[in-house]
């Protein structure tokens, strides 16, 4: 029964694609409105191919149709694409097949490497994927479904043209990869340590020839929508370098601000990071910074910045104290507060937010850990919100192995 779930699952999928990709669009097509919204936000409603600030530290993709995540499974043997269709409360692995166990290399979910990196551009889904003991380091394009694999760069082989010995991605948002070049340097006697040599980037629609020397001022970031936030040094940057945002079409950078001291969400104009105890916009044009939210928070907090609101979290390595998610409207107002209340097992509560869509908050247990649970934006402000679980097929053993883990953390930690 439940394989056969999965297959219904997939064919859906498969239906939403058609045979045009151009009939798949992105997760552009504006803000669902809750009743706790209020004010403007600067920040763009996309949320499809971009790779946005605060949600970086695992790997996922949302589109208009579903959201897909990516995770390593607790033996090292490789990574497998998860989805959860738009709306349901199950992630399944991106496979279709009756007769597949879903736990090997022959899996159509399995992607391999240790280090991976999705996107959807254009109608297609691109992993990049790693795997340093092979020595392989690829780009693949795949049909939403996970089927019609292509291999479109192989970066371990450009590399190697280059006179380099192994490639690791920088980035991939908005259309482009960026990947830096290394060469293995014997720092000690029989210890080997890659050394940089130079960034790439590459069209995800095959447009470029091959891969450019990345020369402009500043390494890319992230995403902030309109803006491909790139960090490096100029003449007058100071301590903490200076703030650009990059175009990858004639790969020149446009200077926005020095670094604050803190990170957060850069656009065009402005813009928006948590600092000594408040949220704080900072106005490009006048250098003006100013308090926006008076938080009465004590100690580091990380601000997450999100078309619909603004998402507070505690960020003190080594300290879950507070385990509340504070949220905010663009009026700058409290509208809920969400406490973490499943055993979470790491050092930072900001690596409990997984995910992000329109309607959804996805959060995790430890550090790139299973999409377990996920809060309802529809139920923030009402009195009612709570966190809700994910049902996750095919992936009992790992719920296990975690599971046992944490308990013996717990044990070790409390004796």
């Amino acid at each position: 029964m439940m394989k056969k779930m999965i297959v219904l699952l997939l064919m859906a999928i498969l239906l939403l694609a058609g045979c045009a990709t151009e009939e798949m669009t992105d997760a552009t097509e504006g803000q669902i409105q809750y009743e706790w919204m209020a004010g403007e936000s600067p920040v763009s409603p996309r949320r499809t191919g971009l790779l946005r600030a605060g949600l970086n530290a695992t790997q996922f993709e949302v589109t208009d149709h579903g959201f897909y995540y990516l995770y390593s499974d607790r033996n090292g043997g490789g990574t497998y694409i998860l989805y959860n269709d738009d709306g349901s409360d199950t992630f399944i692995k991106l496979c279709g097949r009756a007769d597949c166990t879903h736990d090997n290399p022959d899996c159509n979910a399995y992607i391999g490497g240790s280090k991976s990196d999705i996107c959807y551009w254009d109608g297609y889904l691109y992993v990049f994927t790693e795997d340093p003991v092979q020595e392989s380091t690829k780009l693949i394009r795949m049909n939403p479904d996970g089927s019609n694999r292509v291999d479109v760069l192989d970066t371990q082989a450009f590399a190697e043209e280059m006179d380099a010995d192994f490639a690791q991605i920088e980035l991939m948002t908005d259309g482009y990869i960026v990947f830096a070049l290394y060469a293995w340097e014997e720092v000690e006697e029989g210890h080997l340590d890659g050394v940089w040599l130079q960034n790439y980037y590459y069209a995800l629609d095959g447009s470029m020839e091959a891969p450019e020397a990345h020369d402009a001022v500043g390494g890319p970031l992230y995403s902030c929508g309109d803006v491909i936030l790139a960090w490096g040094y100029i003449e007058d940057s100071g301590e903490n370098g200076s703030f650009f945002d990059w175009d990858p079409e004639t790969d020149t950078s446009t200077f926005l601000c020095h670094h604050p001291g803190q990170p957060g969400w850069y656009g065009e104009t402005e813009a928006y990071y948590y600092k000594n105890g408040a949220l704080r916009r900072l106005t490009y044009a006048t250098g003006k910074e100013e308090a926006v939210i008076e938080a009465g928070l004590t100690g580091e907090y990380y601000a997450t910045i999100l078309p619909d609101c603004i998402l507070m979290v505690y960020d003190e390595y080594g300290d879950t104290s507070d385990k509340n998610l504070y949220f905010y409207n663009w009026e700058f107002e409290l509208v809920d507060t969400v406490a973490i209340d499943y055993p979470f097992h790491d050092d930072r509560i900001q690596w409990a937010i997984a995910g992000e869509t329109a309607e959804r908050i996805i959060l995790t247990d430890h550090f790139q850990g299973l999409p377990r649970y996920y809060i309802e934006k529809s139920e923030l402000g009402t009195g009612n919100a709570k966190i809700h679980t994910f049902k996750l097929l095919d992936l009992e053993d790992e719920q296990e192995y975690w599971q046992e883990i944490l308990e013996d953390k717990e044990w070790l930690e409390n004796g």
